[in-house]
């Protein structure tokens, strides 16, 4: 009895492990092509945190060469060339019913886009004298504590499922980014 029910111990922990790797392996190779596993969403949000782990540290060498204000004049800039070259590319591929859909926007839509374009203007403001005045690492880290919110506001917003498992799972970083801010100043702390 006990050899059964350590084989049957085992055989679960196997398929929970098989299916922790299934999970994490989010591209697969498939007919001379690369094919996505997982949603869009999620791959394009780790696309974003590589991305935004590579702009850190080169915005920390870029203010070594200029101002804040004028950093963040040139940043802007180029952002909205980015941004207009997309669409661009949008609008020249999408289909015409696509196109008609991204035009029309919601009464009541102007004042969440003008609210969120504040947010983020201010945030962006913020972030560069942040950067500016202290080491990346530490910007990288504190940026995270808005996770527990983003998480809140999905769940009573947008009615987002799963609120325990991922307030656990902020929770983790934010004991991180905690264990950051009180270390010690002559230990690396800030």
């Amino acid at each position: 009895h006990t050899h059964t029910h350590t084989h049957t111990h085992t055989h679960v922990r196997a398929r929970a492990l098989t299916h922790t790797y299934q999970n994490l392996k989010f591209l697969e190779w498939r007919g001379g092509g690369i094919k996505l596993k997982t949603q869009k969403g999620t791959f394009f949000a780790l696309c974003v945190a590589f991305c935004w782990s590579l702009a850190s540290p080169i915005d920390k060498v870029a203010m070594r060469h200029c101002t804040p204000l004028q950093f963040a004049m040139v940043n802007t800039f180029f952002k909205w060339i980015i941004n207009i070259a997309s669409l661009g590319w949008y609008v020249s591929t999408a289909r015409k019913e696509e196109r008609e859909k991204e035009l029309r926007i919601r009464e009541g839509a102007w004042i969440y886009i003008l609210l969120g374009a504040i947010a983020g203007g201010v945030g962006f403001c913020l972030h560069v004298t942040a950067t500016n005045a202290i080491p990346v690492v530490y910007n990288s880290a504190l940026r995270r504590c808005g996770m527990i919110v983003s998480v809140l506001y999905g769940a009573l917003v947008f009615g987002e499922h799963n609120l325990a498992k991922t307030l656990a799972a902020s929770s983790v970083m934010i004991v991180g980014v905690l264990l950051i801010i009180t270390q010690p100043k002559d230990d690396g702390g800030i």
